[in-house]
C-alpha cells in the first residue's frame, strides 16, 4: 500500500485530508505537510523528509502532491525522487486525493501518479458550459468548450 504525504503553503493539505476522510473515513499513511512562510529552507527540508518517513507506504513507495509546480513546496519534494519510489504530482485538488485512496494499490507508481493527474484534470470544470450545452444555448463564445472545433 502506497503512502501520501500533501506538501502545501500553509494549511491547504491539512485541509484536503480532512475532507477526505470526511468523505471516505480513515486514511492510512497519509500526511500533509504545511509549509509557513517563515519556515527556513532546512525546516522544510526536515518537515517534507518526516512528512515521507511517516507517510511510509508500507514500503510501496510514497507520492507527493504539491500545490503548485515551480513552488517551494514542490521544489523542495523534487528532491526525494528516487527512481521507483517516491513520485510528485502537482496542482492538488480534492479529486486527485480521492483518486490516490480509491487506487493506492496500482501496482506502478509511475501509472498511479499518471491516474491522479488527470483525475485532477477532470475535476476542473465550468458547469455552467455543461448546463448550457444541456438547454441547447452551447458554450459561450470564447470558452474552450467554443473552441474545441477550431
Amino acid at each position: 500500500m502506497k503512502g501520501l504525504v500533501i506538501v502545501t503553503h500553509s494549511v491547504l493539505g491539512k485541509g484536503l485530508l480532512m475532507a477526505a476522510e470526511a468523505i471516505l473515513g480513515p486514511l492510512e499513511d497519509a500526511e500533509a505537510v504545511c509549509l509557513q512562510k517563515e519556515d527556513s529552507v532546512g525546516r522544510i527540508n526536515h518537515k517534507v523528509q518526516e512528512g515521507i518517513a511517516a507517510a511510509g507506504g508500507k514500503g510501496d513507495g510514497v507520492i507527493v502532491m504539491a500545490d503548485m509546480f515551480g513552488g517551494t513546496p514542490c521544489n523542495i519534494s523534487l528532491a526525494y525522487l528516487q527512481s521507483d519510489r517516491l513520485e510528485v504530482v502537482t496542482g492538488v485538488n480534492l479529486p486527485m486525493v480521492l483518486k490516490f485512496f480509491q487506487n493506492r494499490n496500482e501496482p506502478s507508481l509511475r501509472r498511479l501518479a499518471e491516474e491522479i493527474r488527470e483525475a485532477g484534470r477532470e475535476g476542473i470544470t465550468v458547469p455552467g458550459d455543461l448546463l448550457r450545452v444541456k438547454a441547447g444555448a452551447g458554450p459561450e463564445v470564447g470558452s474552450p468548450s467554443a473552441n474545441d472545433g477550431e
